[in-house]
């Protein structure tokens, strides 16, 4: 009888335990509020579209693509990222936070494309103590031609880095100078990557200037389309 008692007794004992754990207060059960970012006025200037409607972009038989400007929008987005919290990392922080992010989309209907061009402030993680620290970021992603909604990032880079201490957010590379299709090109930001869309390897290619934009990128037929006009 004994032992069943100190068998009983422990097993409440523990049981007792497990419910004080979980009872236990979480010291960042608060979300915390680091601010709003805004973008510099500089940056801004890497969306070279206010007033234009349409872009014309020819490959090297002469051939034309013209990608119509919609969806011009900037908001202040905000974002919730949830860190280890710093007085005890067994229990999730929060932090909230909102970005100026502005975007325009470029489409082409008969031929399918839809590309996404993003400007945004960026905040630094996963360091909470350097959250502040933000850099503006520009992506340009291409949708894919059959599903709806999945994109695939061609490019990004930051037009100001401001206080963020990485000094890339992804294989970014920075050209002097570069000639497409018999057009020279100064200042070029452009980037290469090789992505699978639907089951194909599709070798994809952007470049951007700020004051153009989206000078030429390469399509999921592999054809490189390169600026000749703004109307």
């Amino acid at each position: 009888m004994k032992r069943s008692f100190l068998q009983l007794a422990l097993a409440s004992g523990l049981i007792l335990c497990a419910c004080s754990k979980d009872k236990a207060i979480n010291p960042c059960a608060e979300t915390i509020d680091i601010g709003k970012f805004g973008l510099l006025e500089a940056s801004k200037g890497f969306l070279p579209y206010e007033g234009v409607n349409k872009i014309i972009l020819k490959r090297e038989t002469g051939d034309s693509l013209l990608l119509e400007t919609r969806s011009f929008n900037t908001n202040f987005v905000p974002t919730t990222k949830e860190l280890d919290c710093p007085e005890d990392g067994s229990f999730p922080a929060y932090y909230k936070y909102s970005s100026e992010w502005k975007d325009i989309t470029l489409l082409n209907s008969t031929k399918n494309i839809k590309i996404e061009i993003e400007l945004m402030t960026e905040p630094y993680f996963p360091e909470i103590d350097e959250a502040t620290k933000i850099a503006d970021v520009l992506t340009v992603a291409i949708e894919d031609p059959i599903r709806e909604y999945v994109y695939y990032q061609l490019l990004s880079f930051y037009t100001a880095q401001r206080e963020h201490p990485k000094p890339t957010i992804s294989e970014e590379q920075f050209l002097g100078s570069v000639e497409l299709n018999g057009q020279s090109f100064d200042y070029v930001y452009f980037e290469e990557k090789l992505f699978e869309v639907n089951g194909v390897m599709t070798n994809f290619q952007a470049y951007y200037t700020k004051n153009l934009g989206l000078i030429a990128f390469k399509d999921f037929e592999g054809h490189l389309w390169v600026f000749d006009r703004f109307e």
